[in-house]
């Protein structure tokens, strides 16, 4: 679960660096974060790579995740 991890990172896009954030604050603010980028798609993944979720920047606004949310 995620929820497991302390911290995770987050890449908004290409231009930007890749940043860590506190898991939780994630999990609560996961819409915001998705809005505030102009709903262009975001990838959030673990340190150790065991866990990552998308939100496609397609018109579809699909989510993808290899856990169960």
């Amino acid at each position: 679960m995620l929820n497991n991890y302390s911290k995770i990172f987050i890449d908004i896009s290409d231009k930007n660096p890749i940043f860590e954030i506190d898991t939780l604050i994630f999990i609560d603010k996961w819409n915001d974060f998705v809005s505030a980028n102009g709903h262009s798609g975001i990838f959030a993944f673990t340190n150790d790579d065991e866990l990552f979720l998308e939100f496609t920047n397609d018109y579809d606004f699909q989510l993808y995740s290899n856990f169960i949310i």
